[in-house]
């Protein structure tokens, strides 16, 4: 599920994943308390995000034999019909990983930038993918690994992506992967360029989730969620470590 913003902030957006890769997507309006679209996509849904206009909508989509796609709907005028779909590249995974994890492949987070030109895809095989808006049918203009040895389904991969506002025209986003770090990239700079990726916060296990905090308002910068992959240890735990230090783009 995700709220709408701005002009569409009492919109509720909710999408449905059922066993046989089929879903239902609909948008509420939270104000009267009614259904009001009910989108084109029958796939089953991942994860969704409304850009920060509010006209904008993006569904992760996951189909037959576990091919993902995007759908972009135009929620401002209330249209149900897909206005733009994108293939998502294939998962990557190393050979011999156990045949019970084959279903795992999973979109985590999908989130616009501020300007809504590009959008991020986090990713169950440990990338982070970015695509340009203006041009979706050219594939992801960048795409950013955590330096982890992870095969789909060992774990969660990249969970989580972050947009950050930089002081010099920069564009900055946080991602929080399997190697443990929450990393700063710049979609300016090329993927494979050492000076991107840096490393703003390291636990010793997955990261589950982060959080920036507004450190005008005396909350510390950036907080974490660890997470001991299951997978590994047969449960799931997690340690929260707090940051400090200001996270710039």
């Amino acid at each position: 599920m995700a709220w709408g913003t701005a002009q569409s902030s009492h919109m509720l957006i909710a999408s449905t994943h059922a066993s046989d890769d089929s879903g239902v997507h609909r948008m509420f309006d939270v104000n009267h308390g009614s259904s009001i679209v009910k989108f084109d996509a029958s796939e089953a849904g991942q994860k969704l995000a409304v850009d920060d206009t509010g006209g904008q909508l993006a569904i992760a989509v996951e189909g037959p034999s576990n091919c993902c796609s995007l759908r972009f709907y135009d929620i401002q005028h209330r249209n149900k019909h897909t206005i733009h779909k994108v293939a998502l590249e294939p998962f990557s995974s190393r050979p011999g990983a156990p045949s019970e994890f084959e279903d795992s492949r999973e979109i985590n987070d999908v989130v616009f930038s501020q300007d809504s030109l590009y959008l991020a895809v986090a990713r169950g095989d440990n990338t982070l993918h970015i695509y340009d808006t203006r041009k979706l049918g050219s594939g992801p203009v960048d795409v950013f690994e955590h330096n982890a040895e992870v095969s789909v389904g060992d774990t969660y991969g990249v969970v989580q992506a972050q947009w950050v506002e930089g002081t010099h025209q920069e564009r900055g986003i946080l991602s929080g992967g399997a190697d443990g770090c929450v990393r700063l990239w710049d979609v300016r700079k090329a993927a494979g360029d050492s000076r991107n990726g840096e490393v703003v916060a390291q636990c010793s296990d997955d990261i589950g989730c982060f959080s920036l905090g507004n450190t005008s308002q005396n909350e510390w910068p950036l907080v974490v969620c660890s997470l001991n992959s299951p997978i590994h240890s047969g449960e799931c735990s997690g340690k929260v470590t707090i940051f400090g230090g200001a996270v710039h783009g």
